[in-house]
This record gives structure tokens, C-alpha cells and sequence, in this order.
């Protein structure tokens, strides 16, 4: 499928040589994405998750290049270790890490050095899009690669850093992941030079403020030595029933009334329902 552009139409766009970048703005330009990564990407168009941006790279009025951003993935254990987030600052940050979900060079444009040169175009011009589309901006961009299909050539090429294998497993849901049995190649590339100490920090620039998820998480008062669990809890409840009417485990009977006083319920039959 040959896809053509009038690039005059588009009025902030970054320029590389004879290749553009025009960021989608319609729903037509997100269809026109998706069928062309249905068509030609090894994975198909897919589902973005959070907030999405899509720049395509023009050259003499026709598809270069097509690359699909959105919200990063929860948690990655090699990413958060490599930022130094614990849960709570992660869950509240997240939206400073932007995944490149697809990018594609259809196959009538390729040669050699394109594909870097479109992933390098889109990267310059990520920062700008993303603000003017979401509010804020985002500080680190992360990637993954199939070791079965390609060596991660184009990242190399365009400085981001392999920070290790992921576990293997594919999101099925929005937050439900299956097993896959193809672990993929993780890479990231900061957004600015200072990345990941802002995102540590105590407090973000102005600019990256909007991206602070409010309810992600809080600290907990106590202290590692006193969290315990809640069967550990039940378990120190003493038994006042006779022994020969212990038909159940009292932590066990314990638990399924905390469980529906969680669900509502006010009273024995209630919960019992």
C-alpha cells in the first residue's frame, strides 16, 4: 500500500534531509497507521495503551517511516532498577517513560541507514509533539526487541542501551499478562542528559509535572520488621470455639469475613451471600 502526504498541510514539523515528520492529528491519519502496520509489521497494528502519539516520516510526499507511541510498561524490573524507582514513586512517575510500541519502514521505501534515520527524526521530535498533545514531557523512551526476528540494530545505531531480557510474557488485558515464551530485548533511551536523576528527584520541572499519577500509591507508616501479613495477623486471634467444632481453620473463617466486610457486606449473612 503506497500512502502519499500534502507535508505543506502540516504546520509544526521537524525536517532531516529530504525526510519530514508529521504527527497524526485525525482519526483517518490512526487508520491509515494501523493498516499499514497490519499489513506489513510482524505483530500487526496492535492496541496502544494510555497516552498515544503517532509520527509518520514523509519523504517526497510519500510514508517513510511509522512510529507508534504510548503509555510504558507497569514494571520492568531491569528499567525501574536502572532509575532507581521503588513502587510508590514508580506508580506515581510512569508517564515520564513513553514506549515505542511500532515503528515500521514499509518495504518499499527501505535502504540502508533509513531506519535509523527515521527512528533518530522521530526521537528530536518526540519531546515538542508529546507536550503539545499531553502536557508533559516525558524523560524516557523505552523500546523491545525480538531476539528471534532481529538483533536490536537499529537501537544501537541510534544510542539507546539494552538493559537486559524481559520474563516472557505478553499483555492480554490492560493490566493481565500470559506467558509468551519469547523473551524480548529491553531498551531505553533517555530524553534528557539529567533523565534519571529528575526522575528520582524530589521534585520534577515544571514541564514534567502533569505526567504525577495522583492515588498512585503511599508510603506505608510502618516499618519493613512490622509488615505482616494478614493471615499472620489472624493467626495470632485466639480460638475460642471447642476443639471438636474446629471443622475449619480459624484464619481461614477469618479471612472470608474480612473479605466481605471489603465487599460490603454488614452483616453474617451478607458476607455468608
Amino acid at each position: 500500500m503506497i500512502q502519499t502526504f500534502d507535508s505543506s498541510t502540516s504546520a509544526d514539523r521537524l525536517v532531516s534531509g529530504s525526510l519530514e515528520i508529521r504527527c497524526a492529528s485525525t482519526s483517518a491519519d490512526w487508520e491509515i497507521a494501523h493498516q499499514m502496520l497490519d499489513e506489513e509489521h510482524f505483530l500487526g497494528a496492535g492496541r496502544e495503551a494510555g497516552d498515544r502519539l503517532c509520527q509518520f516520516v514523509i519523504e517526497n510526499g510519500h510514508v517513510a517511516g511509522v512510529l507508534i507511541w504510548c503509555a510504558a510498561a507497569w514494571h520492568l524490573k531491569d528499567r525501574d532498577a536502572i532509575i532507581g524507582w521503588d513502587p510508590v514513586t514508580r506508580s506515581q512517575r510512569l508517564k515520564l517513560v513513553v514506549q515505542l510500541r511500532r515503528f515500521l519502514v514499509p518495504e518499499r521505501s527501505r535502504r540502508p541507514n533509513l531506519a535509523s534515520q527515521c527512528l533518530g527524526l522521530g526521537l528530536r521530535a518526540l519531546h515538542g509533539e508529546w507536550v503539545a498533545q499531553h502536557g508533559y514531557r516525558p524523560l524516557l523512551a523505552e523500546s523491545f526487541s525480538d531476539p528471534e526476528s532481529h538483533h536490536g540494530t537499529v537501537y544501537k545505531a541510534t544510542n539507546w542501551t539494552c538493559a537486559g531480557d524481559t520474563k516472557g510474557f505478553s499483555q492480554d488485558h490492560t493490566d493481565y499478562y500470559l506467558p509468551n515464551q519469547r523473551p524480548k530485548k529491553l531498551w531505553l533511551k533517555p530524553l534528557d542528559a539529567h533523565a534519571y536523576i529528575l526522575m528520582c528527584a524530589p521534585h520534577l520541572p515544571a514541564d514534567c509535572q502533569a505526567a504525577l499519577t495522583a492515588g498512585g500509591g503511599a508510603r506505608s507508616p510502618l516499618k519493613t520488621a512490622q509488615l505482616k501479613t494478614l493471615r499472620h495477623a489472624f493467626e495470632q486471634v485466639p480460638d475460642p470455639r471447642r476443639p471438636q467444632s474446629r471443622r475449619h481453620p480459624l484464619t481461614a473463617m477469618l479471612t472470608l469475613v474480612a473479605l466481605g466486610l471489603l465487599m460490603g457486606g454488614r452483616d453474617m449473612l451478607n458476607i455468608w451471600r
